[in-house]
């Protein structure tokens, strides 16, 4: 399972639905290494935000309102 959820999106607003989900990745760790591969060349990388979900939490949030 690839829990860590990262999510990259331009300037304030958010994509609609998903399109600002970039990957799932093993670790956090990892996700955090394909974000800064995606700012490295781009000198607009502080237009950007990003943010890495545990998506096991959300699973929990989920059971939890059951």
């Amino acid at each position: 399972m690839k829990p860590y959820l990262l999510i990259v999106g331009y300037k304030y607003y958010p994509e609609q639905g998903t399109g600002d989900w970039i990957g799932c990745y093993k670790t956090k760790e990892e996700a955090k290494e394909v974000w800064d591969g995606m700012r490295g060349d781009d000198y607009n990388f502080l237009d950007k935000w990003y943010e890495i979900v545990d998506l096991r939490d959300w699973m929990d949030w989920i059971e939890e309102e059951k």
